[in-house]
């Protein structure tokens, strides 16, 4: 039986071949009502052609209304692709934007059941405290984020993320919310048509920021106990040996 379906197939795609080629020629040479009738009759044998064949005829069916400013049919026709297509989106730079602001209307009418997704995220392991922190994440989706947030767990904060592309997002995590010995967060994300991604955690680890050693109090303690050592030293040497006067003291610390 599945054989036999195989067959109509193929027998059906032979003809309906030679019909597309022929409306992209008629559309070629502005004949949209001659494409038009050439596309009508391919619309009827839909069922039996294949899913490539089927989105080829639909998008050069719109683009035909979209030429004769047919903008209702269009929007309608659309929808009906984005249900077959959720993620289609015509080649760079073919649609002028009238045709793109159609295409946006019946995107925010089709049904989209496919969520964005948070790819990755772009942070520094560490970090020192009380210092803001740059966070980048590239979040992605069928038909287009809206908004993206960072959200930091404790204290509990919501940071909008922004993008120049739509595919990189970018936020700062304030100094004031990294005052602890780790910060973590979640990633958010919603498309167009409302659709929430699942959100992605990290965290950084915080560490206190680096002091000179010149400011630790131990330092200039173990400096005056030296001095003190290094001056009974030369007393002691002084009355033993030459009179020089050059004493030497050797002084240590101990590191971080």
């Amino acid at each position: 039986m599945l054989s036999w379906a195989i067959a109509l197939v193929v027998v059906a795609q032979a003809p309906a071949e030679q019909q597309l080629e022929r409306a992209r020629t008629c559309f070629s040479a502005l004949d949209f009502s001659c494409a038009s009738e050439t596309l009508a009759g391919l619309r009827e044998k839909l069922a039996a052609l294949s899913p490539e064949l089927v989105r080829e005829i639909l998008v050069l069916d719109i683009e035909v209304m979209l030429s004769t400013e047919r903008w209702n049919d269009a929007q309608h026709a659309l929808v009906e692709l984005l249900q077959r297509e959720p993620g289609f989106v015509p080649k760079a730079g073919a649609w002028p934007p009238e045709w793109e602001a159609v295409l946006a209307k019946a995107r925010r009418r089709a049904p989209d059941p496919i969520a964005p997704e948070v790819l990755e995220i772009i942070a520094p392991p560490a970090s020192l405290r009380r210092q803001p922190i740059a966070v980048q994440a590239r979040i992605r989706d069928n038909v287009g984020v809206r908004d993206a947030k960072l959200r930091l767990i404790d204290p509990a904060k919501t940071i909008p993320m922004a993008t120049t592309d739509g595919l990189l997002f970018e936020a700062t995590i304030p100094a004031e919310s990294t005052d602890q010995a780790r910060v973590a967060f979640e990633i958010h994300a919603r498309d167009e048509t409302g659709n929430e991604a699942t959100p992605l955690a990290s965290s950084v680890a915080l560490s206190e920021e680096d002091v000179a050693v010149t400011s630790r109090w131990w330092f200039w303690t173990l400096v005056g106990a030296a001095a003190v050592a290094a001056i009974g030293v030369g007393v002691g040497a002084g009355t033993a040996s030459d009179d020089s006067g050059i004493v030497e003291a050797r002084i240590s610390w101990p590191t971080r």
